[in-house]
């Protein structure tokens, strides 16, 4: 090696020593750097790029679809005419499921995720599990039933229910026919028997059918009990229109229980009345029925009260059960004796002068004699001032009741009937009395004076 080569080497160890130096320099710079620089500056450095800040995210996972599991089966695909089949399904992660034979409307039909089904066919049926999958497209299943059908079987070729939705009140029309080896036709709305042994063909109205849905079934037998139906349903929707206003409240117009206080064996005057929307009345005595289904208005004794404090209650009723009430209270002393006590109507007789027509107190009419004889026995007889009357009375106290009189059939003048009849309608009404010496006032429950007599006979 020539000298000048050998002295040109020498001469580049100190630069190439200085190169490697700075190099190492430069690099422990940028590992510097790059630990003080996030985040990085607009403009890296030249050494190295500084680490990015955010790191690119992962692309998001697309959830793998949950494969719909339909099953569909039957219990077996080949039948003789009458027989039925069971079908069964199970169905997850789908949107819809109906069940229907084909050639109906699918519509309606829908069903749940599970369940079972029994289909008695009376010809080869197909029928379709259509289920609407979550994207909304449809797949259907399948499954055909085979019927062999038995010598002279029934054979239903029509059964009709229409409308199938009606208003309730409206009617259904039921048309069917039959034929084959039938001998026997029944018609059943909701399984309870509406025609029993019906014609192989016919039709009718139903116009009684209840709200809900109505499911009519249309049976055909033959001589051998083989049985074939069909079904259809028919929705039956309220009446529209405004709700019916509530029934009229129950008023009460008059109730007594007089006198307020009485000796034991005496009698207790009951007189009622209610009007307004009352449908039903009863009197209670102490909180038991003494008179059930009273009439709206009327008068009864009691003379059967035992000695104490009696409260009585009238109660009446409207068509929605509202009920008003009011009480009265009767004291029972005890009897100082055991005697009876004393009739004053006993043995008297009597000739009526004037009586209630109903709005004022009239005169009896001129040359007719109106009487009332009491008799001991308790019967009061006498002329109403054309026939003859009788009835039966109880006196206790200045309480007085008298049952309605029955009369012979005599036929007189018209005012002369119209007084009589009249006359017998206010002598029932009666409910107490007044003597005044040959006076007799008979009075209502309300005590106005009703009938006025004067004696004929009396006794003293």
């Amino acid at each position: 090696m020539s000298g000048r080569f050998k002295m040109h080497l020498t001469g580049l160890k100190p630069l190439v020593l200085l190169i490697a130096v700075g190099i190492l320099v430069l690099a422990a710079g940028c590992a510097s750097q790059q630990a003080e620089c996030p985040p990085c500056p607009p403009t890296p450095v030249d050494c190295c790029p500084c680490p990015t800040d955010t790191p690119t995210p992962a692309p998001t996972a697309t959830p793998t679809p949950v494969a719909p599991v339909i099953s569909f089966t039957v219990d077996r695909t080949q039948i003789n005419q009458g027989e039925c089949v069971n079908f069964s399904w199970k169905v997850e992660n789908v949107t819809e499921i109906y069940f229907h034979e084909e050639g109906q409307d699918w519509q309606g039909k829908g069903v749940g995720g599970e369940g079972t089904r029994q289909e008695c066919p009376q010809s080869t049926m197909t029928y379709i599990l259509r289920v609407v999958l979550n994207d909304n497209s449809v797949t259907e299943e399948r499954i055909t039933i085979t019927v062999t059908a038995a010598p002279d079987a029934p054979v239903i070729i029509r059964f009709e229910a229409t409308p199938n939705e009606i208003v309730v009140g409206e009617c259904v029309g039921l048309a069917w026919a039959a034929e084959g080896g039938t001998t026997y036709t029944r018609i059943l709305r909701n399984d309870a028997v509406l025609i029993d042994n019906a014609l192989l063909a016919g039709q009718q109205m139903d116009c009684e059918a209840p709200i809900g849905t109505v499911v009519y079934r249309f049976e055909a037998i033959n001589a051998a009990n083989v049985l074939v139906s069909e079904t259809r349903e028919v929705v039956v929707k309220p009446a529209p229109g405004p709700t019916p206003p509530p029934a009229e409240a129950p008023v009460i117009s008059t109730f007594e229980a007089t006198p307020t206080e009485i000796v034991a064996g005496e009698c207790v005057g009951l007189a009622w009345g209610a009007e307004g929307g009352a449908t039903y009345t009863r009197i209670l005595r102490n909180d038991a029925v003494l008179i059930d289904g009273a009439l709206l208005a009327g008068q009864q004794m009691d003379c059967e009260v035992p000695v104490g404090t009696h409260v009585y209650r009238f109660e009446a009723v409207n068509a929605s059960n509202v009920l008003v009430s009011e009480t009265r209270e009767v004291v029972v002393t005890p009897a100082e004796s055991e005697q009876p006590p004393q009739n004053p109507l006993v043995g008297t007789q009597w000739k009526a002068t004037n009586y209630w027509d109903g709005s004022a107190m009239v005169t009896v009419l001129p040359d007719t004699e109106v009487t009332a004889f009491f008799a001991e026995d308790g019967n009061l007889t006498g002329s109403g001032g054309c026939n003859d009357y009788t009835a039966t009375y109880i006196v206790n106290g200045r309480q007085l009741a008298i049952t309605p009189p029955t009369s012979t059939m005599m036929a007189c003048a018209e005012d002369v009937m119209a007084q009589e009849l009249q006359f017998l309608q206010v002598l029932a009404s009666a409910g107490g009395f007044t003597v005044e010496a040959d006076q007799l006032y008979l009075e209502d429950a309300t005590g106005t004076v009703v009938i006025e007599f004067v004696a004929i006979f009396t006794i003293q």
